[in-house]
């Protein structure tokens, strides 16, 4: 198998693994579409529907991507915390809480059953369940709740998920809607000089869930009667982008974050592999190929051309004569008659031969009256092969039967 095939080879299994990695690697199983609901993101799991729809109703939005220790309520009064990405830590959760007790506004939906609790939804004693039955109007109602709740249907179907309310840790609790066992989708916590509106499935409000879930509409109504004129702040800290963070993280958080990010690492494997591969060498080195000579029949082709053009015999005949002394290394054109004569004297069964390039050198003239260079060439050839055995040139050549 040569070295090419063998790279080949090696690329294709380099680059189906990484595209294996790609599809395959938990960390990028399309968090964009099903696990942040961020409001950076247009697919069916971001949240960019909602934001834009607060834009249309008049309410002034914004983002928060730094520290949530840096709240104040004089500057945030309304913030929005739905499904955190990132991990809310104690310090984060002392914050939050800190924040709200102080007059601030969450809006806050914690991860689902399933996926690691946050530690803000442990300190409020959140337990999601299953919904049981359609949800209608609580009997607990306070006149805040009743006031979202007045013009939207009193029985609310296709819920999935309600909170467990004996549990919940809190000043007030105000359930807007209460399903056949007491669990509420939405319900409002007091603490301190502030609120937690909870919301039990963040799909209602994802730009996929928005345009099929009853409880969404209602739950954005609840969002806007926080506070009827103050911003709303959606928390995208907790999803992974800071302000002031710099491209190199942005960028690294994309690339490990999703699939096409993947795919980006993967192309980069596969072009260093193929650089890698490209100067390794499978076994020995292969010889170098011989470089071709030039074949004699060249050169007699190109001066056969030239001299048929001219019509010239007597030159080519001279200049074979002359090739036959340069190759029996005589000094000149008498030693070469002299060596000829000697010849013809001692191999008689040579004369003709010895005669043939003779006439040719003098200039004689064959059959026809020029020199035959086809009957010269071969005896000139006879000629080369009697010299080259010293021996023969004291011998007559014995007849064969």
């Amino acid at each position: 198998m040569n070295e090419a095939r063998l790279q080949r080879r090696a690329l294709l299994i380099v680059g189906l693994f990484t595209a294996v990695v790609a599809l395959l690697n938990p960390g990028a199983v399309e968090r964009s579409e099903r696990l942040r609901p961020s409001t950076f993101f247009v697919g069916d799991g971001g949240a960019r529907a909602l934001y834009e729809v607060l834009e249309q109703l008049g309410r002034p939005v914004a983002r928060w991507m730094r520290p949530v220790d840096a709240l104040d309520p004089r500057d945030v009064s309304v913030l929005v915390l739905l499904h955190a990405e990132e991990e809310i830590t104690e310090p984060d959760a002392d914050a939050l809480l800190g924040w709200v007790a102080r007059g601030g506004r969450l809006f806050y939906a914690p991860r689902p059953p399933g996926a690691p609790q946050e530690t803000l939804a442990r300190r409020l004693g959140v337990s999601v369940v299953d919904a049981a039955g359609r949800c209608r109007t609580g009997a607990r109602a306070g006149e805040w709740a009743l006031s979202v709740l007045e013009g939207a249907p009193t029985e609310i179907a296709g819920v999935d998920q309600v909170f467990e309310l004996a549990g919940l840790q809190a000043d007030g609790i105000e359930p807007l809607l209460i399903d056949d066992e007491g669990g509420s989708p939405l319900v409002r916590l007091a603490l301190g000089a502030g609120h937690i509106l909870m919301l039990s499935d963040t799909g209602v409000l994802t730009n996929g869930g928005l345009r099929s879930s009853r409880l969404g509409p209602v739950a954005i109504r609840a969002l806007l009667a926080l506070a009827p004129e103050d911003a709303v702040w959606f928390d995208e800290f907790h999803h992974g982008y800071e302000e002031g963070a710099g491209l190199f993280a942005t960028t690294g958080r994309w690339l490990a974050g999703t699939h096409a990010g993947w795919s980006v690492i993967g192309s980069i494997v596969l072009l260093l592999a193929t650089l890698v591969f490209a100067g390794v060498r499978f076994g020995p080195p292969l010889p170098a190929p011989p470089v071709p000579g030039r074949s004699s029949l060249e050169h007699v082709e190109a001066l056969a051309s030239a001299y048929q053009g001219a019509a010239a015999r007597s030159r080519p005949a001279r200049l074979l004569v002359e090739g036959l002394r340069q190759h029996l290394q005589l000094p000149d054109a008498a030693a070469l008659e002299q060596r000829l004569h000697a010849l013809g004297a001692a191999r008689p069964d040579r004369d003709g031969d010895v005669t043939t390039i003779l006439a040719a050198r003098e200039g004689d003239a064959g059959s026809g009256g020029v020199p035959d260079l086809v009957a010269l060439s071969a005896a000139i050839d006879r000629l080369l092969v009697v010299f080259a055995d010293p021996a023969s040139t004291t011998r007559p050549e014995t007849s064969r039967a």
